[in-house]
């Protein structure tokens, strides 16, 4: 039998040049992403700020339609004990000799309700939200 024997030329496997090829392109792409992750993360917490924002700037508008009904309704208030007591001093001005105080004051406030008529919600404010018995509800979807 014959011997076979070895080669005098070896043949040398370019592996190392491209693993080395590889190991870099992926040191370069886990690079980018170890850059990405900060800068999604800034990106999403700009959003969020950016969301508060607009939210804060919401509520601080709607508190000033409410500072601005409750100033009015405190002026109508008092505009009303004005009325009232202006009426009250004419009333006991002219009270007969045997008339008590509790029934101007009966008789004033019940002349009151019928001239001012029931309270009105101003146009400017949303309706109030429904009870929870006459709430709509939306079924469970499971």
């Amino acid at each position: 039998m014959e011997e076979v024997s070895p080669s005098p030329v070896q043949t040398v496997t370019t592996q190392a040049s491209v693993s080395a090829h590889d190991a870099e392109h992926t040191t370069l792409e886990s690079l980018q992403e170890e850059t990405n992750a900060p800068i999604n993360q800034n990106k999403s917490l700009a959003d969020w700020y950016q969301y508060l924002v607009t939210t804060f700037e919401a509520l601080e508008n709607h508190l000033k339609v409410v500072q601005e009904c409750h100033i009015k309704n405190t002026q109508d208030l008092k505009d009303q004990i004005t009325t009232l007591t202006a009426q009250l001093q004419q009333q006991q001005s002219q009270r007969p000799a045997g008339a008590t105080t509790t029934t101007l004051h009966a008789d004033l406030l019940h002349h009151s309700l019928l001239s001012h008529g029931p309270r009105r919600v101003p146009e400017h404010l949303p309706p109030p939200p429904l009870p929870l018995h006459q709430a709509r509800r939306e079924p469970l979807l499971f």
